[in-house]
């Protein structure tokens, strides 16, 4: 268990990171979010091409993979163009509203069991995003574009689990990555930039470390239960939060903070068993 926690941690901390150098790449143009996103899903794809059977490319004509990677791509471009104007931490905070949906999700759809606990912390978690949402009584409509991602990301998490027999993760996320590259390709080449060696980079970093995150939270799943595990998921607010303030010298404000507070313990308390229904005797 603890070398599936340690796994974990280092896989929370490389998809902020990715999503550092997203920011940095939006920051430069408010057209590169499509092209960032396309640069993400085309390098790990990539790279994830040289590790699955040719014969794995044949799930890009399931229907089922097609919506979970349209989530997928909807998801990310949301999150970047997010991003390009509204701090870091503050988008993690409104992205993680993800996994307090997919609870519901899962409930309406895979018939999971809930309990009137873990109902309130829901209730609690989405409280803590409008906290976060409006700190100072102002509203970025970017703002929307990370609920928007967040809501993709709930959607994303209940498809996971529905979907997990298909084929083996590896082979999940390289056609999903693949069919995100090809989707996005005409929205990169319209908004195609000055390419850089800065911009090079960025693009780089961001692709590796988000498909290496991925790649560790597989690893990190196989050696624990999710149940286990998914407490960690809400560690990406705190190194997101740190890369704001020396990234982009962006600390949250005291009421930022305690929306962030405030979705770290419902989010963390819905994951552990405190908030799970109790079995039925019989």
């Amino acid at each position: 268990m603890p070398r599936a926690i340690l796994i974990m941690l280092v896989a929370m901390s490389l998809t902020p990171l990715g999503d550092t150098a997203g920011k940095l790449m939006t920051d430069q143009s408010a057209l590169l979010p499509f092209f960032a996103a396309w640069s993400r899903f085309t390098v790990g794809a990539l790279i994830l091409a040289f590790f699955v059977r040719r014969a794995a490319y044949k799930l890009l004509f399931d229907w089922r993979i097609i919506a979970r990677a349209s989530i997928l791509v909807c998801g990310i471009t949301s999150i970047l163009t997010a991003l390009s104007t509204v701090p870091i931490a503050t988008v993690y905070a409104v992205f993680f509203i993800g996994p307090l949906i997919s609870y519901i999700l899962a409930v309406l759809f895979l018939k999971e069991p809930i309990g009137g606990l873990r109902l309130a912390l829901v209730a609690g978690g989405f409280i803590g995003v409008v906290i976060v949402s409006q700190p100072q009584g102002q509203f970025d409509p970017n703002l929307l574009f990370a609920v928007l991602a967040g809501l993709c990301y709930g959607v994303f998490l209940a498809l996971s689990r529905a979907l997990s027999e298909i084929a083996p993760p590896v082979e999940i996320a390289a056609t999903q990555l693949a069919y995100g590259a090809f989707v996005l390709l005409p929205f990169a080449v319209w908004n195609w930039p000055g390419i850089t060696l800065e911009l090079g980079f960025l693009g780089a970093v961001s692709g590796i470390a988000s498909m290496a995150g991925n790649l560790l939270l597989i690893m990190a799943y196989a050696l624990a239960p999710a149940t286990r595990l998914a407490p960690f998921v809400y560690f990406q607010i705190v190194i997101a939060t740190i890369s704001g303030a020396v990234v982009f010298d962006d600390w949250p404000n005291m009421l930022s903070w305690t929306g962030i507070a405030v979705i770290l313990l419902c989010g963390g308390l819905s994951a552990s068993r405190v908030s799970r229904p109790k079995a039925q005797p019989g």
